[in-house]
Order: C-alpha cells, then sequence, then structure tokens
C-alpha cells in the first residue's frame, strides 16, 4: 500500500526552520552593539534562507511516498537525490496516532512509530520517517490499523 503525506506536510519542518533562524536572529541583535546594522545584515541572510529551506520542504514533500510492505515500512523521497528508508517490522514496537495543537488547526494527524531499539540508526530511520507520517484521518486510521495487524500477526 502506498500513502502520499497530506498536502501542508512541509508546513510543520518550514515552521521549524523559520524558528530556529529566527531564534539565531533575536539572540545576534540582542548581542551586537550596532544593532541596526546588524538587524539589517542578518535579515539579508534570514530570509533568503528561510525561502530556501521552504521551497525545497514542500518540493521534497511533494514527492514523498510512504509504501507498507509485508516486512517493512519505506519512506521513498524522490526529490534531489532517490532517497529510500526502509524500517523492518520488527524493530517496531507500536504504532499511534497522534494530534497536536497545530495539527488540530488543520485537521490532519500523525502517525508515530514507536521503538525499544536503542540502536543509533534504528532511532534516525524511524525518527525521519515519522516526520513525513502526517495524514487526514481516515488515511492515519488506515495506516494505524494496517501496522497494528502486521505486528498482531508476527507474535
Amino acid at each position: 500500500m502506498n500513502y502520499k503525506p497530506d498536502k501542508i506536510q512541509p508546513i510543520f519542518p518550514i515552521l521549524k526552520v523559520t524558528l530556529a533562524l529566527g531564534v539565531f536572529y533575536l539572540i545576534a541583535i540582542l548581542i551586537s552593539p550596532a544593532k541596526i546594522y546588524t538587524a539589517i545584515y542578518y535579515l539579508r541572510i534570514f530570509i533568503p534562507l528561510v525561502i530556501i529551506a521552504a521551497v525545497y520542504m514542500i518540493m521534497a514533500s511533494r514527492n514523498a511516498e510512504i509504501r507498507i510492505e509485508e516486512n517493512s515500512i519505506t519512506l521513498n523521497l524522490d526529490f534531489g537525490r532517490n532517497k529510500s528508508t526502509e524500517v523492518d517490522y520488527s524493530f517496531i514496537n507500536s504504532c499511534t496516532i497522534s494530534q497536536n495543537a497545530l495539527e488540530k488547526l488543520f485537521n490532519v494527524y500523525s502517525v508515530k512509530l514507536m521503538t525499544l531499539s536503542t540502536e543509533p540508526k534504528v532511532q534516525k530511520e524511524i525518527s525521519f520517517i515519522n516526520q513525513y507520517m502526517i495524514f487526514s484521518s481516515k488515511t492515519a486510521e488506515n495506516i494505524n490499523q494496517h501496522i497494528n495487524n502486521i505486528k498482531r500477526l508476527e507474535v
């Protein structure tokens, strides 16, 4: 089964990058003796960085696809470089659906994969896949049921 993330999925990483760059911008202004010159200089850097990051995240998200297979869950990104991240179901402990305050505004849900593995590689792969697991209510329920059914069959 193939699933595309919700079309507003890139909003969440864009907001995170913008917030991180904004905090850096504010700190630079606060510690600078020549505040107006520093503000103008860093603003010329800040705005293009946010725009470049936003365009990249939108394009990457548009080409993202979650594939649920018999033995694993795979994230395929076909933008820039073909990247495929695959996690075997044996590493997945559970699957949950959640919705934070920002997701409630857009009526989307996050599907989170939980693991008991302490291996950094597995943690990194699951974290990477989790950021693209934002779907409508029905799709999130389908994915959750499918993964949980596969986990029950393994036991």
